[in-house]
């Protein structure tokens, strides 16, 4: 990626700290010629960094607005959207809705004018990093300032990044590997949560930009459109946040639960080899972190922290027996629904099921196998992260190896006899088909308020 340092954006943390109506200091600006954009600088040594500002945010509107069709900033009383270069005590950037007035209470979106503001100590080389990011704040806050999840917010600011400019920016390796290390926490949770639950620093949120260019890659262009449409999901006008994020997801993908399982059977190739090729800059970075790794055995295998809801939890197996099957089984409480993945780096296939059996490929060493909470039951009700801590269940993982069955004589010669009767088409459809998983075809018939960021601790 080039950057120098890690990016502060403070967008999904600031709340209380900003009374309505405050600014950044300015003692001046310049104006762009292109766009209505306006650089305001405190201190007049900095007037002529305006033109890289400038520059950035210009560069961001045509790649995030006229190319990938996010609505444009709203515009305050001037008509501008206006960026800062000031002396911020706590570091980094942010873009800030202040008292987030509905300016269009009929145009069915929860949208305010916001600012950006950029402390001046940022270097003008990465300048333009942090002003993708921010300016794509700035859209979401012009979609729908209702949404609390935070995922969604800096998950998708940061895959625009790279939307803004492919080759200058990619999604950090740092992010990703944080978000890889608790997939247990799933699209909800926060690096917040992680430190006031587990004090565990992490940027997950960050990193869940991965599942955001899951997203667009499967069900957008590759190139933003999926995250575009997904904000356009989440809109509405006021209160209560409904839809909500996976409300959103399940507009963009037809199955949010689904499209859930993909991805929870796809990450456990990030960071390796067979990577897909949109995260294949990450070579070596980003892996998956499982629970453990250990023999093939039957037994109970239980997580040391239950997934929360949309969470996942993996365990690597390895000693596989030959020529057996193995057949996994949530053990638990009956709530809820679950789903299961299997994966090596070459084949693999979930369920949306409590119980699955598959045979690993021949020669593996070893084979990674998951459960997913597949709820949102207890998220939907008020989209809180104490609503988020009611959706941990007490579950195990069992495994099991099925003694392989003797084929049984049933005198069958192999004739065939022309009964006259034409036989029906093959189904088709995925039913465990390997690769990228899939459920069998009985499934199609069943029926911020200014967010805050840490980066130093």
């Amino acid at each position: 990626m080039g950057q120098d340092a890690v990016m502060l954006c403070k967008t999904t943390l600031i709340s209380a700290q900003l009374l309505a109506g405050w600014l950044p200091n300015s003692s001046g600006y310049q104006d762009s010629e292109s766009h209505p954009i306006r650089c305001h600088y405190e201190l007049e040594e900095d007037a002529g960094r305006c033109a890289v500002v400038l520059g950035a945010v210009e560069k961001a509107w045509v790649a995030q607005v006229d190319g990938i069709g996010f609505p444009p900033p709203v515009p305050d009383a001037d008509g501008l959207l206006d960026v800062y270069l000031h002396q911020d005590p706590d570091g980094g950037a942010y873009a800030w809705c202040g008292t987030n007035p509905d300016v269009d209470d009929k145009d069915g979106r929860s949208g305010c004018a916001a600012i950006i503001a950029i402390d001046r100590e940022i270097p003008d080389k990465i300048l333009p990093w942090f002003l993708a990011h921010e300016f794509n704040h700035t859209l979401q806050w012009a979609i729908d300032f209702n949404e609390g999840t935070l995922p969604v917010w800096e998950g998708t600011a940061t895959a625009a990044e790279a939307w803004t400019d492919s080759s200058k920016f990619r999604v950090d390796k740092d992010y990703v590997e944080d978000f890889q290390a608790t997939p247990w926490l799933g699209m909800l949770g926060d690096g917040s949560f992680l430190w006031d639950e587990y004090e565990i620093w992490s940027y997950s949120e960050y990193g869940s930009a991965l599942w955001i260019q899951f997203l667009d890659t499967e069900y957008g262009d590759g190139q933003g459109s999926g995250g575009r449409d997904l904000w356009f999901a989440l809109a509405q006008e006021g209160l209560p946040n409904d839809p909500d994020v996976l409300d959103g997801v399940e507009t963009l993908t037809g199955d949010w639960r689904d499209a859930l399982m993909e991805f929870s059977l796809l990450r456990t190739r990030v960071g390796t080899s067979a990577a897909p090729e949109w995260a294949s800059y990450l070579e070596d970075r980003g892996a998956l972190v499982p629970e453990a790794r250990l023999a093939a055995a039957e037994g109970l295998l239980t997580p040391v922290i239950q997934p929360y809801e949309t969470g996942a939890v993996y365990w690597v197996l390895t000693d596989l027996p030959a020529d057996r099957d193995i057949r996994l089984t949530v053990d638990g409480e009956e709530e809820g629904e679950w789903g299961l993945v299997w994966a090596t780096d070459a084949e693999g296939s979930w369920e949306r099921s409590r119980s699955m059996s598959f045979s690993p490929p021949a020669g593996a060493s070893e084979v990674w196998v998951g459960l997913v909470n597949l709820d949102h039951a207890n998220y939907a009700r008020s989209a809180s992260l104490q609503a988020l801590k009611a959706g941990q269940q007490q579950i195990s993982l069992e495994i099991e190896l099925p003694e392989p069955q003797e084929p049984q004589d049933t005198g069958d010669t192999g004739d065939t006899v022309d009964t006259g009767v034409e036989a029906p088409p093959a189904e088709s459809g995925c039913g465990g088909c390997s690769g990228t998983g899939g459920v069998g075809a009985w499934w199609l018939l069943s029926g911020l308020l200014l967010l805050r960021r840490r980066r130093s601790q």
